[in-house]
């Protein structure tokens, strides 16, 4: 049996009422303090240290003396818990469902608990007692050490399944992952994650395998790099730095990635997989410095500053891959699943960018939200690139007006961007769409000209 830790000097016990453990014994009569301070374990639960006060050993006359132990009443109601006395202090009682009941009567108090992990109970991998796991450099698919092997009660640390049942036990080296490693830790958190593992988006965009791996893949760095910002770097005399900058170095080579994909051969829709899953990552997450607040933990200022920037371009690439992916017949469900998958992440954002200075402009990721809502076949839009909009109030914002105009530069359409341009108040670049537009039915006319003239093929290369 593993041993478990002494009694706890001014921590309360059953029969010892508003009086401290060690004082108590010493004022019993016959009172024998063994060197552990009256620590023994419970009888009949193996695997299971329990703190009990230790029982003295009085004559039979004195024992039968010795008042009956009163059973606990059961949990008073709701009312009759807020009806308590003023300043009286209610005592905590562990309850099966995990939480805290008060009671009137004294109570045992489990304090914690020490010593090794049972090998009849389930446990990770890494804990096992009857095979001792070893830490190795290599994650993935490497046979050594005998960490591969397990008892009937090894779970896996990442699925938290047995082992057995694990899929990626060997294939991804889920046998090496343990609690002491950031990725490992990572990888557990994105596993039973189900918002971030089963992101609906990814079916509905009919992302192919290599799409969906490198989604999950930006969400696991992502979340590699919050634990290395709360792990901290280790400094001189034991002094953890705790830098936000592993944050913001990953979230700079997600979106460089962005940018490759949105330019090359497979399109915006592995840029949305890709923001998927590197923005989920960030909002799950919080840039607040964590209780640690002593000498030995040093925080880095401005990280709120660093995440609001990080929202905000994310926002930013998220609004211009969903104006390329909607010109592309992306089916009007999937734009349904976007808009209420990017809800969610903004509600997220929305907490966690909540008290901070200066304030956000407008509530994080609603750009994107009304870029899927509104697409290019809303009423209002068509309106609009048709010249036929005149109310004011259906101005979009202005990251999705560069987004649009974005579009229709690339594309050639110079007539629908001179009338985007000039609804929006941008006079100077619907001058130049204007020119375009002029220059190329100029060019138009003398084609269709010289063929009424020569019978020659027009030429549409410029239209």
């Amino acid at each position: 049996m593993p041993a478990v830790p002494a009694a706890i000097p001014g921590q309360h016990y059953p029969g010892m009422a508003n009086q401290p453990v060690a004082q108590t014994a010493a004022q019993m009569p016959g009172a024998m303090l063994p060197p552990h301070q009256q620590s023994v374990q419970m009888p009949g639960m193996p695997g299971h240290p329990h703190m009990i006060q230790q029982q003295q050993q009085l004559p039979p006359q004195q024992q039968q003396q010795q008042p009956a132990p009163q059973p606990v009443p059961p949990p008073p109601p709701p009312q009759q818990q807020q009806q308590q006395a003023p300043g009286q202090q209610p005592v905590k009682t562990d309850v099966p469902n995990g939480g805290m009941q008060d009671s009137d009567e004294d109570e045992l108090v489990i304090v914690g608990c020490s010593g090794a992990f049972s090998a009849e109970l389930p446990h990770a991998r890494a804990h096992c007692v009857n095979r001792p796991h070893r830490i190795v450099k290599d994650r993935v698919g490497v046979e050594g050490d005998n960490n591969e092997q397990y008892c009937p009660n090894c779970f896996c640390y990442v699925c938290d399944v047995k082992a057995s049942q694990c899929q990626g036990w060997l294939r991804v080296g889920h046998c090496h992952a343990h609690d002491k490693d950031p990725y490992w830790r990572a990888l557990r958190e994105f596993t039973r994650i189900e918002m971030l593992s089963s992101s609906p988006l990814l079916p509905a965009l009919a992302c192919d395998e290599a799409a969906q791996m490198e989604a999950h893949r930006w969400c696991v760095n992502g979340l590699l790099a919050f634990h290395r910002y709360r792990d901290g770097d280790p400094g001189p005399d034991g002094v953890f730095n705790h830098s936000f900058q592993h944050v913001t170095d990953v979230a700079s080579s997600a979106m460089k990635a962005i940018v490759g994909h949105l330019s090359g051969p497979k399109g915006p829709r592995t840029t949305l997989a890709v923001l998927d899953g590197i923005t989920s990552s960030i909002v799950v997450n919080t840039w607040r410095p964590m209780a640690l607040q002593d000498a030995k933990h040093k925080w880095c200022k401005g990280t709120y500053a660093a995440y609001k920037a990080i929202i905000e371009q994310l926002e930013k690439y998220w609004v211009l891959a969903i104006v390329h992916t909607s010109t592309r017949s992306v089916p009007p469900q999937a734009l349904a699943i976007m808009a209420h998958r990017l809800k969610r992440l903004s509600k997220l954002a929305t907490r966690e960018v909540a008290g901070g200075t200066p304030q956000m402009s407008h509530v994080p990721l609603t750009r994107a939200v009304s870029a899927c809502e509104r697409g290019w076949t809303h009423p209002v839009v068509v309106a609009i690139l048709e010249g036929q909009c005149r109310e004011v109030s259906q101005r979009e914002a202005q990251t999705l007006q560069r987004a649009r105009l974005h579009v229709l530069e690339r594309a050639g359409r110079w007539k629908e961007a001179y009338h985007y341009a000039i609804f929006h108040g941008h006079v100077a670049k619907s001058l130049v769409y204007m020119v375009w537009f002029s220059f190329l039915s100029v060019s138009h006319s003398l084609d269709c000209k010289r063929v009424q003239q020569g019978g020659l093929q027009p030429d549409f290369r410029h239209h």
